[in-house]
């Protein structure tokens, strides 16, 4: 059976989705470009966008030490020539949740997700980062855990979760290695979209692992929290990238709408 294996563990989910499109057909260009055509009709941009990040990675990986000049051409010919739609970056109203908003979210959403959402609203970290968060990388330092996530690049930064939601996840998860563990596995990322869209779905709103990631940084930036460190707790590479997520003048709603009977 034909199937494309990741070329790291960011990118799993990405080639399930690829592998169960592609049923046993081969892997070649017109496979690729016709998967990457369903994913621009099916998926938002910023997954389709990474949908093309992995195969290309991936594809990559797959060939090794093997690998040459020729084939490495060929491969950025190949993407070059997917255009896909390109993703709007700025974070708007719709992507970020309120306290009473996120709060309802977790109550509805049950015990073991509404945890796994607290979780991710305190640390803002991916969720590559926190379903891969051992045990033994938190430490209780003076009322509150400090977690060291290793992000993007391999990079680890500590990020911080209160004591009362570490000491529930571990009650409700009951991991041995992992915080969020499950028969004895790491929570996949995977299975963590999929509890997370389905506690959206309960309230009519589409939820992503990445909206508590900007709702917690909005929250920090309106709060008085300088550009800077919320740029280093948030793992980015420069705060000129949290700039370009968080920072820009778009009027709200409330103001478009003002007058409109």
């Amino acid at each position: 059976r034909n199937i494309l294996k990741p070329s790291n563990k960011a990118y799993s989910s990405d080639l399930i989705v690829f592998n169960r499109w592609l049923n046993g057909k081969a892997i070649n260009r017109e496979s690729i470009k016709a998967f990457m055509k369903w994913a621009d009709e099916n998926r938002a941009p910023a997954t389709v966008a990474r949908y093309k990040a992995a195969l290309k990675a991936s594809l990559k990986a797959a060939k090794g030490h093997t690998l040459t000049l020729a084939d490495s051409a060929q491969l950025t010919e190949l993407f070059s020539g997917i255009k896909t739609v390109k993703p709007d970056q700025k974070v708007n109203e719709a992507q970020v949740l309120t306290t009473a908003e996120r709060l309802d979210l977790q109550k509805d959403a049950g015990n073991k997700t509404g945890l796994l959402l607290q979780a991710l609203y305190e640390t803002g970290a991916r969720i590559s980062e926190i379903v891969n968060l051992k045990l033994s990388d938190c430490e209780n330092v003076r009322g509150v855990y400090f977690c060291k996530v290793i992000g993007k690049g391999k990079k680890q930064r500590t990020v911080y979760m209160s004591p009362s939601t570490f000491k529930s996840i571990c009650q409700a998860y009951n991991g041995q290695t992992y915080l969020f563990e499950t028969t004895g596995r790491a929570l996949s990322r995977f299975t963590a979209h999929a509890l997370i869209r389905r506690a959206g779905a309960k309230t009519g709103r589409k939820l992503h692992p990445h909206t508590l990631r900007h709702s917690r940084a909005t929250d920090l930036l309106k709060a008085g929290q300088s550009l800077p460190s919320v740029s280093a707790y948030l793992g980015h590479s420069s705060p000129a990238v949290t700039t370009r997520f968080y920072l820009h003048d778009l009027p709200t709603p409330e103001t478009i709408m003002r007058g409109i009977a």
